[in-house]
């Protein structure tokens, strides 16, 4: 994976030698002075006399780290750890551990949580993934830290849960104390239960920015109530959580499933993350996966989204279909047409410049009477031996699947094309910003937003995903509808309009409209300046902003340029907006800027009258 200017840290090893002592005995839980007797320092300058915790000072430009040695756990008994920890700086906590499994030793690595550099102690939950890595036994770890300026640290408790729980120390709450719930997300279905005999009654309240009780969205655990399931507010920061009475076992909170902003309902990847390993690497080097499809007929339609850590080039029975160039990009082809009776290959070349590498993919195919999945999972296979570009190799490897689209290192920038069944509509009649179709076949899910594409005179192509009104929620079979949507911006040559949406299709995929270039007003520059006291503020002419700039469009992924609107509607005009490098420096040493001139365009097509400041990531093109 590339690490650009916004993913500075980079996950750090493990660096003892684990033992295989056997020490059954070593708790898995232990606080104060029995954390003294199992903890130790790795690069930390220890402070003396403190009798319930162990505190150290980080050095400048040094990863230290709190560890434990010398254990047997069973991995797949730990489904998280919770670790009381504090610093007086900005960095991150990082846990990492070793898992031997036979004659072979893994490492496993979960996401950084980044501090909160108050010098107070605070609960940290790592949660293990669910994946082969898990497999084993747990013979060390550490919680490392990173950062920038000399820290104070402390760590004063651990504890090795084998139950998932966002409530950490669940087991020790106080009655009418509230304590906080760990990373609840807005909108995410969630289950509160009692673990133990019978509930004594649990509440969890959620808090706005301003931490503020959000009024009538208390969530209760009623007396005797074994569990309920519930959805976090649109606007929920905080969650907490308070006991009634004290009660033999303790109150557990999951997270069961979170939709990001502006995806389509709770749609996702089906497939999993594969790799020829389970750790980093192999560095600069190219890893080939390869399906093979049976049909017994040509498809009616056949279509596949691939991503790769870090580019990864497609084929299909040897036709090269194009490549991504990083591994947040996502590529969707229609393989309708290379898809044939009989027997059918899939190869995918997946190039890693540095840390993990890995590929997923959906695959769908649907036949005259039936329908088919290839995603991401064993029964494809790799192909490790020969680094080749230059040809495609036969896979005979098996693969090694990490785990769902969901886990780290990638979770956090997921983008997401959808693979699998369409809807479909026949036109009736189209204006510019304005389209009637006959609704023949309703697509998965309801949408609010539709996927179009402008095509210049050069044959270059710009997709714009536009929320449409109404949406399709009330759609039927057999009906006409009409619905609007906002014109794409255009400023530099005439375009026709296409619909080429993931969820559903336009029969014929006719021309919708023609927007030239005329029809368009270049907004002015204005001349900026700072002004203001303590706090700056942007002066644009007589306009005064606040200098806070919305990154667009990573904070919605290239395709989730709808979600923009949710804060264009609440006067939200400031967006950041990135060019790379790589993206407009060409082979032949020549510039071309068309890629970063289309996401202008999305987000002027969103917010005619935004203001935005450019970024510019220096990352070398391949």
């Amino acid at each position: 994976m590339r690490h650009f200017l916004f993913s500075t840290f980079m996950i750090c090893g493990i660096c003892w030698m684990a033992t295989n002592a056997q020490t059954p005995s070593t708790p898995m839980e232990f606080q104060g002075t029995e954390l003294l007797k199992h903890g130790h320092l790795s690069k930390l300058s220890p402070i003396k006399g403190v009798p319930d915790a162990l505190e150290a000072i980080s050095q400048p430009a040094v990863k230290g780290a709190f560890y434990q040695q010398d254990l047997q756990w069973n991995a797949p008994d730990i489904k998280q750890v919770e670790c009381s920890l504090k610093a007086d700086a900005p960095g991150y906590f990082i846990f990492a551990a070793n898992v031997v499994n036979g004659d072979k030793r893994e490492s496993l690595k979960i996401t950084p949580l980044a501090a909160i550099p108050d010098g107070e102690y605070h609960d940290y939950i790592f949660e293990f993934p669910e994946n082969s890595v898990s497999q084993g036994t747990l013979t060390n770890y550490e919680i490392s830290w990173n950062g920038g300026e000399i820290a104070h640290l402390g760590w004063n408790a651990f504890r090795a849960k084998t139950i998932r729980n966002r409530v950490p120390n669940a087991a020790g709450l106080v009655p009418r104390k509230p304590v906080l719930v760990a990373k609840l997300m807005p909108r995410a279905l969630c289950r509160l239960a009692w673990e133990g005999e019978s509930s004594p009654g649990t509440t969890i309240r959620f808090y706005d920015k301003d931490l503020l009780e959000l009024p009538g969205t208390a969530v209760q655990l009623k007396l005797g109530q074994k569990e309920i399931n519930f959805t976090t507010p649109e606007y929920a920061i905080e969650a907490y959580l308070e006991l009634a009475a004290k009660g033999l076992g303790y109150p557990v909170v999951q997270q069961l499933q979170y939709t990001p902003p502006a995806s389509p309902s709770d749609l996702f990847w089906r497939g999993n993350w594969l790799w020829m390993q389970n750790a980093p690497g192999p560095i600069n080097r190219s890893i080939w996966f390869q399906r093979d499809i049976e049909l017994d007929e040509a498809p009616e339609f056949a279509v596949m989204g691939v991503l790769g850590d870090d580019s990864c080039f497609t084929y299909v029975n040897g036709v090269f279909l194009g490549k991504t160039i990083r591994w947040s990009q996502v590529n969707r082809y229609d393989i309708t047409k290379l898809l044939r009776k009989g027997h059918n290959r899939i190869s995918c070349r997946v190039k890693n410049i540095d840390s993990w590498g890995g590929f997923l993919a959906d695959v769908y195919v649907q036949l005259k009477n039936k329908e088919l999945f290839a995603d991401t999972d064993d029964k494809w296979l790799c192909e490790t031996q020969s680094n080749t570009d230059t040809s495609i190799p036969t896979a005979t490897e098996p693969v090694v699947v990490l785990g769902d689209a969901r886990i780290p290192p990638w979770k956090g920038g997921m983008v997401f094309r959808f693979a699998g069944p369409q809807g479909e509509l026949e036109l009736v009649r189209s204006e510019l910003g304005r389209l009637t179709v006959r609704v023949q076949r309703l697509p998965v899910k309801p949408l609010n937003t539709l996927r179009f594409v402008l095509e210049n005179e050069a044959n270059e192509k710009s997709d714009f995903t536009l929320a449409i009104s109404p949406d399709s929620t009330n759609w039927k079979v057999g009906e006409t509808v009409t619905f609007t949507y906002p014109v794409p911006y255009v400023d530099k040559e005439k375009s026709q309009l296409f619909l080429e949406d993931d969820l559903v299709r336009l029969n014929g995929n006719p021309v919708l409209a023609t927007i030239d270039k005329s029809r368009m007003v270049p907004p002015p520059l204005r001349k900026a300046a700072w002004t203001g006291g303590a706090r700056p503020m942007l002066k644009l002419g007589d306009e005064v902003l606040q200098p806070v700039f919305w990154h667009t469009p990573a904070a919605y992924g290239t395709d989730h340029l709808s979600g923009i609107t949710h804060f264009a509607k609440n006067n939200f005009r400031s967006y950041r907006v990135s060019a790379a490098f790589q993206d407009y420096w060409q082979p032949d040493g020549s510039f071309d800027f068309s890629v970063f001139d289309r996401e202008v365009a999305k987000l002027l097509t969103q917010v005619p009258d935004a203001v935005f400041a450019v970024q510019v990531y220096s990352f070398m093109p391949e």
